[in-house]
Parts: C-alpha cells; sequence; structure tokens
C-alpha cells in the first residue's frame, strides 16, 4: 500500500509524538483508518513497503487495538521503535521480516537527528510469545543507517518460542545486547543465520563463545563475511572453533560440544585472496575418522556449503575424500552479498556435484 504523498516533514524537535508525524492529507486519514480496521479485526498476512511515519499513524489510529488477528508481516524500512510497537500489538504474530532497520527521527536543519518519543515504554520487555520466525536485516549505509539497530530490537525482545532467525548485522555491532537475547530467550532455535559486514573484526568470534552454549537445540547454521580488503584471517578463527570444539576430549569423557545437533553448515566469506586458510579446518568438522588417526567430531554435522569462488587445494580435497565417501554432502553455492534480501538469499545452489566434479 502506498499512501498519498505527505507535505514535507517537519524537522523541528517536539516533545509531543503527534507532532513528530508528518501532515498527511484527506486520503491518507481515509487510509489509514481503513487499514487500521482491517488490523483491529481480520488482516492476518500484511506485507507493508510504504513510509514508516504512515505506519506509525496507523497505530497511533488505532489507539490501543491490538493487532489481534495479524500472523505474518514484512516491513520494508521501519525504524526499532516501529518494529517493537507492532510486536507488543500483535499477540498472534508468527512470522516477521524486516528487510532494513534504519534509524529513529528524521534530519533537522543542523544535520542531526531528531529523535521522537519511543511509541513503546522503553522499561517493559516485550515477549513475543508465537513469534517462531525473526529476520532483521540492517539497510545499507546512509544518513539514514542505523548501525545498532539489530541490537536496539533484541534489547527489548523476548522470544520463547523463536525457531528461525537471521540478523544482518554491522560492522561495529555490539556481542551483549545479542547474547543476552538469547539468554534471555532460551528459545528452541533450529535454524540461524548471522550474516557479518565486518573486516578484522574480532567481536565474531567472541559472540559465538557466549552463544555457543545457549542454543542447544540448533540444527542449521549459516554465516556469511562480508571481508573487503586486506585482513588478518580474523574470520578464520570462527572455523577454528567450530572445528576445535567439535572434537572429543580425552581428559573429559563427559565432553559435550557447543551447539551438539548440528547437522548443516554453511560459511561464505566474500574473500579476495586465491585460497582461504579456514579449509584446513573443514575436514575434522564431520563425524568421520580421517586418515590421520584423528577421531570423529561428536557433532553429526552431515552437509557443508560454501560460496564456489572458495576452491580448496588438492592436498586439502584428498583430506575430504573420507568424508565425501562417507555420504557429507557438499554444496557449491552461488552467493551475492550485495543483496542482502532475507527470504532465498541463496541462488544456483547445485548439492554434492561441486565436489564430485573436483574430487579424483
Amino acid at each position: 500500500m502506498v499512501p498519498g504523498s505527505p507535505a514535507p516533514i517537519d524537522s523541528s524537535p517536539s516533545t509531543d509524538p503527534k507532532e513528530q508525524t508528518p501532515p498527511f492529507t484527506v486520503q491518507d486519514i481515509e487510509i489509514a483508518q481503513v487499514l487500521a480496521g482491517a488490523l483491529g479485526t481480520k488482516c492476518q498476512d500484511l506485507s507493508y513497503f510504504g513510509d514508516h511515519h504512515f505506519f506509525d499513524f496507523v497505530l497511533e489510529t488505532m489507539g490501543e487495538t491490538l493487532l489481534g488477528t495479524l500472523t505474518k508481516l514484512q516491513f520494508e524500512e521501519v525504524p526499532p521503535s516501529t518494529c517493537l510497537e507492532t510486536i507488543r500489538r500483535s499477540p498472534s504474530l508468527c512470522f516477521l521480516t524486516v528487510e532494513g532497520l534504519v534509524s529513529e527521527g528524521d534530519k533537522g536543519d543542523d544535520g542531526q537527528l531528531v529523535i521522537p518519543q519511543p511509541l513503546t515504554d522503553e522499561k517493559k520487555m516485550i515477549v513475543g510469545d508465537r513469534l517462531e520466525d525473526l529476520r532483521l536485516n540492517k539497510i545499507q549505509k546512509n544518513d539514514y543507517s542505523n548501525p545498532h539497530a539489530v541490537e536496539q530490537v533484541l534489547s527489548k525482545l523476548q522470544l520463547p518460542q523463536l525457531r528461525s532467525a537471521l540478523l544482518n548485522l554491522e560492522s561495529e555491532f555490539e556481542v551483549q545486547p545479542i547474547v543476552t537475547f538469547f539468554v534471555r530467550s532460551s528459545p528452541p532455535l533450529t535454524d540461524l543465520t548471522l550474516m557479518f559486514d565486518c573486516n578484522d573484526d574480532p567481536d565474531a568470534i567472541e559472540l559465538f563463545h557466549e552463544v555457543a552454549n545457549h542454543l542447544p537445540c540448533l540444527t542449521t547454521l549459516s554465516l556469511e563475511f562480508n571481508v573487503s580488503g586486506s585482513f588478518h584471517d580474523e574470520v578464520e578463527t570462527v572455523i577454528q572453533f567450530l572445528s576445535d570444539s567439535g572434537r572429543p576430549r580425552s581428559d573429559e569423557p563427559s565432553y559435550s560440544p557447543p551447539f551438539p545437533l548440528l547437522q548443516s553448515l554453511t560459511y561464505v566469506v566474500d574473500y579476495e585472496r586465491d585460497t582461504w586458510g579456514g579449509w584446513k579446518f573443514i575436514p575434522t568438522l564431520f563425524p568421520v575418522a580421517l586418515a590421520n588417526g584423528s577421531p570423529p567430531s561428536l557433532r553429526p554435522l552431515r552437509k557443508f556449503s560454501t560460496d564456489g569462488t572458495l576452491q580448496p587445494s588438492k592436498r586439502i580435497l584428498k583430506k575430504l575424500m573420507a568424508a565425501h565417501r562417507a555420504g557429507i554432502d557438499f554444496c557449491v553455492l552461488n552467493v551475492k552479498l550485495k543483496n542482502p534480501v532475507a527470504n532465498n538469499h541463496y541462488h544456483g545452489t547445485r548439492t554434492g556435484s561441486g565436489f564430485r566434479e573436483m574430487l579424483p
């Protein structure tokens, strides 16, 4: 739905939330009333691609009426406050996708953001009892990008039924709000996608160390690292952690690895070198004994995917022979990280065939 063109935004600060939304036309008001009525009584699936100020106006028009029937919602671009307020007022919401989280407020005459009063009480935690699929994307960097938008949403949420999540993080993301969210929610999460827009970013491995033991149900893990320029193999540290933590401990017979149920791993690096050093950790990821005597991994990992541009050396290929023959599924993915769309962002997958063509 695209409302009529609103008048220019008044950028002067105001303490009244009503004065911080742009004035709307008569047609806008009529549309808002119709949409408010539908959201309050019968709308189950909504894809909204209009201006977030208008959606805020719709929520204001509804008063405290709940979006009681809404189960699936897709936003194009909204700030964290609108996202949180919508979740708070949607008790039946199961699926939420935000294509781009933006900054709160609008640019003032001095070029600074004018932040509106929050729609939601900041002191209250929002519990989404039925929300099981959450996808939060950042937007491309511009005047309205928000480097901590994902963390701002997660810091106010508790999602005890969350089963699938996609988090698209900025390079300067904060670790603790994400960790605290998973600890607080303690969800039965089985599918997690993390997208890192990082360059020499050690926060990625810190995040894994912190959340590793709080996601015991995870079966599918997808990691994307958008690394530009030269770096010092920081992304390799994460794959090393996954490799090392899955190995048996001779001094700890009862040891159970983090992510003990992991069955599928996708690891994508936008890498500019000819060879990726992380390949040396791949052979030890699987529950298959290696020729050098290394014991099988304790995880039931049966599928590994990566970008087709990351070609293993002949030496690594030989080490992967045992896993390949044991039925491990290797996939060659055609991934374009320039398009961070939450749904179906992997294209051109050829399951297994890539390694079969390369192995001797």
